[in-house]
């Protein structure tokens, strides 16, 4: 069987693939003319799957005890793409690919691709303690927790486990790269000077999704009209925009990614499976409006996050854009990174509305 790197969404798979440099058409999504993969020619992709598909257990192997959780199985078609979203095509074919890739595995264990299966740890109380994010707490007892119960010292949190995986998230913007900051600036006739495009001075910012209050950080966006809808500038309203740029590489952590990374780049597959969930709210947490509430409260758990994420060396944050899905904003924890180097004045002149009916 051939299939191709449009069969896959996972990058270091796609990768793999691209390596062997060997274009043709595929046999299962039917693209002509991409990087294909012989299946019966190469076994590149064997281990990397029989490591995936070691820490399942068929529902025919498991104690009744485990059995009684049958409603949160699924089988392994299902599993490869809703947990580890690592195909582009639908659960038959994953079956079809998967089941030649692991041809030995298919006919010794059957059941494993055939039967819902489960992870076994991810019921163990004595292993979550240890290997997830969240300890046995879920993301609402944590957010609970911070916002209400404690403040600094949080029970629910596993930090250590947390700084092992934001590793895997670790991305390097390079000196010379630009980014935008804007201001409103509707009763000014010129725009404002370069000093007073960068960071609130220490002990006056206002809480954000990134910094505490009183604690300054640099929040830029990926590109001019990106810079204009984050502070969600009105018709007609005069803007400042300045321009950053990099004066060194810097390590940040894209939480972008943080619940995408690849299976394939060595994270402990237990632990990786475990902490999912919890990577993905960590990502959306951060990137998502806050409506409503006080953002000194509101805030806490992103806040709380990015402290960690700071206290291990890193010089900042990328986050999806909340008014902009196709772009990204970036917090950089120390201004001295980077320099202001023009500053411009701009008017708002149209504003577009993208929206749906929620009956």
């Amino acid at each position: 069987m051939i299939c191709c790197v449009d069969c896959f969404k996972d990058s270091e798979i796609i990768a793999i693939i691209t390596s062997l440099n060997i274009r043709g058409s595929c046999e299962v999504c039917l693209h002509e003319d991409t990087y294909i993969y012989d299946i019966d020619r190469n076994d590149n992709l064997i281990s990397y799957f029989n490591e995936l598909i070691d820490i399942y257990t068929p529902i025919s192997k498991m104690s009744e005890e485990m059995k009684e959780y049958r409603a949160e199985f699924s089988l392994l078609k299902d599993e490869l793409n809703s947990r580890w979203n690592l195909f582009n095509v639908g659960s038959p074919k994953v079956y079809k690919i998967i089941t030649e890739i692991c041809k030995k595995r298919y006919e010794q264990t059957p059941e494993i691709f055939d039967e819902p299966i489960g992870i076994v740890q991810m019921y163990d109380k004595e292993f979550k303690e240890k290997n997830s994010i969240l300890r046995n707490y879920n993301w609402q007892g944590f957010t609970e927790e911070i916002k209400n119960q404690n403040r600094f010292h949080i029970k629910s949190f596993n930090s250590e486990v947390f700084a092992r995986i934001i590793e895997y998230a670790s991305t390097t913007f390079r000196r010379g790269e630009m980014f935008y900051r804007a201001r409103l600036s509707n009763q000014r006739a010129t725009p404002f000077p370069q000093k007073c495009m960068g960071a609130p001075p220490k002990g006056k910012a206002s809480s954000g999704r990134v910094n505490p209050l009183g604690i300054s950080c640099l929040y830029l966006a990926s590109g001019l009209e990106t810079a204009i809808k984050e502070i969600r500038a009105g018709i007609h309203d005069n803007v400042s925009i300045a321009k950053f740029e990099l004066l060194k590489d810097i390590e940040v952590i894209d939480l972008t990614q943080l619940d995408k990374f690849s299976p394939l780049l060595g994270y402990d597959h237990v632990s990786h499976a475990i902490n999912k969930e919890y990577l993905t709210h960590i990502s959306n947490e951060v990137g998502t409006p806050l409506k409503g509430n006080d953002p000194n409260i509101g805030y806490l758990p992103s806040q709380y996050i990015c402290d960690l994420i700071k206290s291990e060396g890193k010089k900042g944050v990328k986050y999806q854009s909340t008014m902009d899905k196709e772009e990204f904003n970036l917090a950089v924890f120390n201004e001295e990174y980077l320099r202001c180097t023009e500053v411009a004045l701009y008017e708002v002149t149209e504003i577009k509305y993208n929206f749906f009916s929620k009956r």
